[in-house]
């Protein structure tokens, strides 16, 4: 009689901790279900839904550090640069070492154009988990903000990242800055991406500028548009290697006018704009980045901003 007492009291003591563990996983559960749901509706263009998603699955789990990150992405998606870092410094707060988190916050800081601080998210993200995207991002943002050392060696070690972009922004780099660029390495150039390697040539002195011109005019209208963007853009930083700021100027100024704004290059050609003015140049109708406004000063370059020393002959 007294176990079976014993053991009807362990039983009501015991059902309320149980029933509490039940409620936890069928509220995972939902959570879970809702975060697909925000999946499938962000894929679909359906932000709103998927916000609403997102949001609830939050009510639900909000210790959860990923319904917070999942939010930050839909967030981003609706241009909500400010409310995707909320999200993800409150994930960072529930999981310090999560490096999508810092990633995340990274892209909307920049987005933001606040570029000291998506610097110091890409450098964290980074020391918590050095894969390829992570340095080809710190790359470009230290590009842009005239870092070019430090762009070079994120390039370097993003190189196993299959973009064969990353390999021309380095070897222009290191023109830049009169360092030996090596021969430009081309056996990883997709195949399936012709105009690469134009660029290639182009850069490495096997088509002339007027041929350059021509080959970037050559495709479907989204295709040339594109195309022409860089084009622009790196016979602009061939001026400035062979110093000649005037044309650099004029040819970087085209690509910053075409507004291609999907095209890396489009920033860099306005980077370049502000780099070379003081103060900060603007293109018609535009505005400069204000990140790159707010580290101009500290450019490696300061006042005496140009083309560099005198580079070694094309290879």
């Amino acid at each position: 009689m007294k176990t079976k007492a014993l053991a009807r009291r362990w039983c009501w003591l015991l059902l309320p901790m149980l029933l509490l563990f039940a409620g936890c996983a069928d509220k995972k559960k939902q959570a879970a279900d809702l975060l697909e749901s925000a999946r499938n509706n962000l894929a679909k263009g359906n932000n709103d839904a998927a916000l609403a998603d997102c949001s609830k699955a939050i009510e639900l789990t909000p210790d959860d550090s990923q319904a917070y990150i999942k939010r930050s992405v839909v967030k981003f998606a609706k241009s909500d640069f400010a409310g995707a870092i909320t999200d993800c410094s409150k994930a960072i707060s529930l999981q310090p070492n999560d490096f999508s988190a810092y990633m995340m916050r990274a892209s909307a800081e920049e987005a933001k154009a606040d570029a000291v601080h998506a610097l110091a998210d890409w450098t964290q993200a980074i020391a918590l988990h050095p894969i390829p995207e992570g340095y080809s991002q710190r790359g470009r943002l230290r590009h842009l903000t005239g870092d070019f050392s430090g762009a070079i060696d994120d390039y370097e070690k993003a190189q196993s990242e299959p973009d064969f972009l990353l390999r021309l922004r380095r070897y222009v780099l290191l023109r830049r800055l009169g360092r030996d660029p090596g021969s430009l390495d081309q056996t990883n150039a997709p195949v399936s991406a012709p105009w690469l390697r134009t660029i290639a040539h182009y850069l490495t002195g096997q088509m002339n500028e007027a041929d350059f011109l021509t080959a970037a005019d050559q495709g479907s209208p989204t295709d040339v548009a594109a195309q022409q963007c860089q084009a622009y853009y790196f016979i602009g930083e061939m001026h400035l290697i062979n110093h000649d700021p005037a044309g650099a100027r004029k040819f970087f100024s085209q690509s910053a006018a075409l507004n291609e704004t999907e095209a890396d290059e489009y920033e860099f050609a306005r980077a370049e704009l502000t780099l070379l003015d003081k103060p900060p140049a603007t293109v018609p109708g535009q505005s400069a980045s204000p990140a790159l406004n707010s580290l101009i000063d500290n450019s490696p370059y300061g006042e005496n901003y140009g083309p560099g020393p005198t580079p070694p002959p094309a290879q």
